[in-house]
This record gives C-alpha cells, sequence and structure tokens, in this order.
C-alpha cells in the first residue's frame, strides 16, 4: 500500500480491453469486468507512477495528502506512546 489508510473515491470504466505480451513475447487481448477491471487499471497506474491521489485535481489532492499525514503522525505517536 503506497499510502496506507487512505481511501479516495474515482471513477473507474467498469469494462475495459488490455493488450499486452505473454511471457513469450505474443500479443494477447483480455476482456476484464467489475472488480478485475478496477484492479488492472489500479495496477496500471502504479506501473506509469500513478497514486489514486493523482486522480484528484491539485487542492482536492493537497488537502486529502495533508489529512493523510495528519493521521499517520497521530498514529505513530499513539504507537511510540504504546512502546514506551
Amino acid at each position: 500500500m503506497s499510502l496506507p489508510g487512505l481511501q479516495v473515491k474515482i471513477t473507474r470504466p467498469t469494462e475495459i480491453t488490455v493488450t499486452g505480451l505473454t511471457e513469450d513475447f505474443q500479443p494477447i487481448t483480455m476482456v476484464a469486468e467489475g472488480l478485475e477491471a478496477r484492479v488492472i487499471q489500479h495496477e496500471i497506474d502504479h506501473l506509469n507512477g500513478i497514486l489514486i491521489v493523482d486522480h484528484q485535481g491539485k487542492l482536492n489532492r493537497k488537502m486529502t495528502l495533508d489529512k493523510w499525514m495528519k493521521k499517520t503522525i497521530q498514529f505513530r505517536r499513539h504507537e511510540r506512546k504504546l512502546a514506551a
């Protein structure tokens, strides 16, 4: 998980067609629907260096990341108190 605990609602196509190569470098085409389509799009985003927050506008992305960072810092402080 690139940003643990962060959830961002984004709209993705529910059906996709993906083309690529097999392990033997043979062309392949695949149609995916529903959850499978969402997962493939998510993983392709990662291959392209795109995080879920990159689907947001600049202002929303900043607000989302600021909120996530604040929660992360609070969680880590809490963890340190428990470990002490």
